[in-house]
């Protein structure tokens, strides 16, 4: 009967060890599978769902504030167009411009030796 718990023992000690064996090889593999994928989205330029659901509701308020201000321009545009259409001004004559004279009428009366006081 010694022998037999001995031997009983001993598978149990092994059983163990190579439970252990089996279970540190599980968590290395899983780390280093952890590790690939985390590689694979830096190489590929990929975020997090963390990462992308927070710049999704950035992009939302965003939206919603966007909408708010062009609600606040429509509306002050209205006020501003109601406003010129009541204050149309008058159109006011404007008075004839000087005829001046062309620069051939010039050079015509310099080189007949008239001066600027004379004309």
């Amino acid at each position: 009967m010694p022998h037999e718990t001995s031997l009983l023992g001993d598978v149990l000690k092994l059983g163990e060890s190579l439970l252990g064996a089996v279970l540190d090889t599980r968590n290395d593999l899983k780390t280093d599978l952890r590790d690939k994928a985390e590689a694979f989205a830096t190489k590929f330029d990929l975020v997090r769902r963390e990462e992308m659901q927070a710049a999704l509701k950035m992009l939302s308020k965003a939206r919603l504030e966007q909408d708010s201000l062009q609600h606040r321009i429509d509306s002050l545009e209205s006020k501003l167009s109601a406003l010129t259409e009541s204050k149309s001004p008058k159109k006011a004559k404007k008075a004839p411009a000087k005829k001046m004279k062309t620069p051939a009428k010039t050079l015509r009366s310099v080189k007949h030796g008239q001066s600027r006081k004379a004309r």
